[in-house]
C-alpha cells in the first residue's frame, strides 16, 4: 500500500491511490479560496497569494490550501470562515471513505448551510470518485494556512507572518495546533524556547508553568538541564500529562522572556 510521510518519524499507510495531480476542482477551489475568501492564514494571518502549494518553501509569506473543512459566512457580502466541520478531510484519507458516511454527513453540512442561507453541495456522492470530487471542492478544501503552520516540522526552526515559532497540523495534536492562534506571544512563548517540540502553559497558581505536550523528537532545551528534559519527555510519553514546572525552570524562564 502506498505510504505517506507527514513529518518525522510518523508515516501513514492510507488506501490505494493515484500520484497528487490537481484536479479541475481543486484548482477552482484554490482560486477561490485565494482571491475571493476573506483573510489570510486561519492561525497568523498571513496574506493570500495564488502560488501553488507544490511551489512553496516554508515561509510565512506564501499561503497554502488545506483540505480542512471550513464553514464561510458571508460578511458585507465576503466570505469568512468561521468554523471548521466535523469531518475535514485530507487527499489522502478521501479515497479510503465510506462514500455513504460522507454522504451523510454532507446532507447535515447542507441542512447548515440552508440555515445560514447559504450555497449547498448537491452533487451525489456514491462512490470514491464522487467523494474526491467533494474533498477538492469549495466546501472541503478551503482552509488557509501559511506553510510553517501547515507543514511546519516540531525539530525545525520556521516563523509565522508575526516572527512566532510555528508548527504545521498535519504534525502535532489539534488542540496544541489551535493553541499558537491564541497565545498571548506578548506574555508568552508556549514553546518556551524551543522549536516546538516542547509546548506549555502558564500556571497562576505556583507562577511557573505547565507542560501540555512534548514531542517525541523533544532535544534538550538546556546544555545544563538534560536529565531533567528527559525526565519531562519520560513522564510525558509515560502517560503523565500534567507536568509542573517552578518559576525558576528554564522552560518558564524562556517561555517569560517574551513579556
Amino acid at each position: 500500500m502506498p505510504q505517506e510521510t507527514v513529518g518525522e518519524p510518523a508515516k501513514l499507510r492510507t488506501a490505494d491511490h493515484p500520484e497528487r495531480t490537481d484536479s479541475p476542482e481543486y484548482v477552482k477551489s484554490r482560486k477561490w479560496l485565494m482571491s475571493t475568501a476573506e483573510g489570510g492564514c486561519v492561525l497568523c494571518g498571513g496574506q493570500s497569494d495564488l502560488t501553488h502549494p507544490g511551489e512553496v518553501e516554508p515561509s510565512a509569506g506564501k499561503l497554502q490550501d488545506h483540505h480542512g473543512g471550513g464553514i464561510y459566512v458571508l460578511v458585507d457580502e465576503q466570505p469568512v470562515l468561521v468554523a471548521l466541520n466535523l469531518f475535514p478531510i485530507e487527499w489522502s484519507e478521501g479515497w479510503g471513505a465510506d462514500p455513504e458516511m460522507i454522504a451523510r454527513r454532507v446532507a447535515a453540512l447542507n441542512a447548515l448551510m440552508q440555515k445560514l442561507d447559504l450555497a449547498t453541495y448537491d452533487k451525489p456522492i456514491t462512490d470514491s470518485a464522487s467523494v474526491m470530487d467533494f474533498v477538492d471542492s469549495t466546501f472541503n478544501a478551503n482552509v488557509k494556512m501559511c506553510a510553517p503552520h501547515h507543514v511546519g516540522l516540531e525539530e525545525k526552526d520556521a516563523k509565522d507572518a508575526n516572527g512566532h515559532q510555528a508548527v504545521g497540523i498535519h504534525n502535532i495534536p489539534y488542540p496544541i495546533w489551535a493553541y499558537q492562534g491564541f497565545c498571548d506571544w506578548a506574555h508568552w512563548d508556549m514553546w518556551g524556547g524551543t522549536t516546538g517540540t516542547i509546548a506549555v502553559a502558564p500556571d497562576p497558581a505556583t507562577g511557573g508553568g505547565l507542560v501540555i505536550n512534548v514531542s517525541p523528537v523533544a532535544k534538550a532545551v538546556d546544555p545544563n538541564n538534560v536529565q531533567e528534559n528527559a525526565r519531562l519527555v519520560k513522564a510525558w510519553t509515560t502517560g503523565t500529562r500534567a507536568i509542573a514546572l517552578p518559576p525558576s525552570h528554564n522552560l518558564v524562564v524562556a517561555a517569560k522572556q517574551g513579556g
